[in-house]
């Protein structure tokens, strides 16, 4: 396991353990794996769900609601492939602090013929080398640029889009140069309260912030609208 902090580097920050290792491994493998046939993705699953617990949760960093339980991640994930079999990811920055882990990733995926490139932090919380709470923070109105086209929303000012911001921090982790942390709470969108998480990465200078605009720009209806689209329409057939 300790191979593959010698081959990330400087890239990985914090003393890590080795569960907080063995999460690193797994995750850097799954991030790389193929899944253009339907073994490829049953294989790209399951290794997926061996990261975590049985009781485990997934959550993205805006309004949806958070996936309990490693079948239903796994079945999650396999949804997200059938749509996505192309995805994939690499890492940029890891940073531990206890049992808590920050992996930044550049993310991408062909969507609708389109390569789309985002990035994403995918911060972990872990007990005895499992995760038990993950949480995913990245833009999904990315995956809909293919579809929308012209027609995509995007944010404007941030403050303009949402109003009754009640953000507290969560977890952080900082290592000698990167400091990640994690703020949870609710904001008022398109004429509902949802359940909202940003990540500000601060560090040699640099100021990057990690959320979801979705919530922000569509509200409900359209966004289930979207993802009907998406997901009946972006699979490519098992060979």
């Amino acid at each position: 396991m300790r191979k593959i902090l010698e081959q990330l580097g400087d890239r990985v920050e914090g003393t890590v353990s080795p569960g907080a290792c063995a999460f690193i491994a797994k995750q850097t493998e799954f991030g790389a794996m193929r899944s253009d046939t339907l073994e490829e993705r049953e294989a790209r699953v399951r290794l997926y769900g061996t990261i975590f617990a049985a009781d485990g949760t997934l959550a993205e960093s805006g309004s949806a609601p958070p996936v309990r339980g490693r079948t239903n991640i796994e079945g999650n994930l396999r949804t997200l492939l059938g749509a996505f079999p192309t995805f994939r990811f690499t890492p940029v920055k890891i940073v531990v602090s206890g049992e808590t882990v920050f992996y930044e990733a550049a993310n991408e995926a062909v969507i609708r013929g389109e390569l789309v490139r985002y990035p994403a932090v995918y911060r972990v919380v872990l007990k005895d080398g499992e995760v038990t709470q993950g949480r995913r923070y990245h833009d999904r109105t990315e995956w809909f640029r293919p579809i929308e086209k012209d027609a995509l929303r995007y944010l404007g000012r941030l403050s303009e889009a949402m109003t009754d911001v009640r953000l507290k921090p969560d977890q952080a982790a900082a290592g000698p140069h990167t400091r990640f942390q994690e703020y949870r709470g609710t904001v008022r969108a398109k004429g509902r309260t949802i359940d909202f998480g940003m990540i500000v990465r601060t560090g040699q200078g640099t100021i990057r912030r990690y959320f979801d605009t979705l919530p922000l720009n569509y509200d409900d209806a359209e966004t289930a609208a979207l993802f009907t689209e998406l997901l009946t329409g972006a699979a490519r057939p098992a060979r």
